[in-house]
C-alpha cells in the first residue's frame, strides 16, 4: 500500500481501517451463524469434527475478506474513488470460497461447506464489508472535512 503522493497517516488509517472492518464482520458472521442456528434448529456443522474447525473456517474466510479490503484500499490510495463493483462481488465471494475449502480440508461434507446456509451467509457480509470499508476510507482519503466528534469531545464547553 505504498500508494505515491500520499501522506503515510492517510495509508495507516486506511489499512487500520481494513483490519477493523474485517474484524467487525467476523463478529458479524458468528452472530448470523448463532442466529441461523437459533431459528432454523441446525447446527453449522453437523459432522464429528474438532471444536475449532468452525472458527478455522470463519478466520480463513475473514483473512481473504482483508486481502480484498486492502486491495480496495490500494485502488482508492492510487486516486480511484469509484467503487470497484469486481472487488466488492470478490469480497463476497472469495472469502465465502475460502470458507468452504477450509471446511472441506478439514474433513466436512460438502453440505456442510459450500451448499450450507451458514456458509453462504458469509456472502452477503463480505460485499456489505466492502461498501462499508470503501465508503469510510474514500470519505478520509477525498475530503478535507474533520472526523465527527461526540458531544462530549467539543473543545468550545470548556
Amino acid at each position: 500500500m505504498n500508494a505515491p503522493g500520499r501522506p503515510s497517516n492517510v495509508r495507516r488509517y486506511a489499512i487500520v481501517a481494513a483490519f477493523m472492518v474485517a474484524i467487525l464482520a467476523s463478529a458479524v458472521v458468528i452472530t448470523t451463524w448463532g442466529f441461523l442456528a437459533l431459528f432454523s434448529g441446525a447446527d453449522p456443522i453437523t459432522k464429528d469434527v474438532p471444536l475449532f474447525v468452525g472458527p478455522l473456517m470463519v478466520g480463513f474466510g475473514m483473512i481473504a475478506l482483508l486481502g480484498i479490503l486492502l486491495s480496495i484500499g490500494r485502488e482508492l490510495l492510487l486516486g480511484r474513488p469509484k467503487f470497484p463493483w469486481l472487488l466488492a462481488v470478490f469480497a463476497g465471494i472469495g472469502p465465502f470460497l475460502v470458507t468452504g475449502i477450509a471446511g472441506f480440508l478439514s474433513g466436512l461434507p460438502p453440505t456442510d461447506t459450500f451448499s450450507n446456509s451458514f456458509v453462504l451467509a458469509i456472502v452477503p457480509i463480505g460485499w456489505l464489508a466492502a461498501l462499508l470499508y470503501w465508503a469510510v476510507t474514500v470519505r478520509q482519503i477525498f475530503t478535507d472535512r474533520p472526523r465527527p466528534r461526540w458531544r462530549w469531545e467539543n473543545e468550545d464547553d470548556e
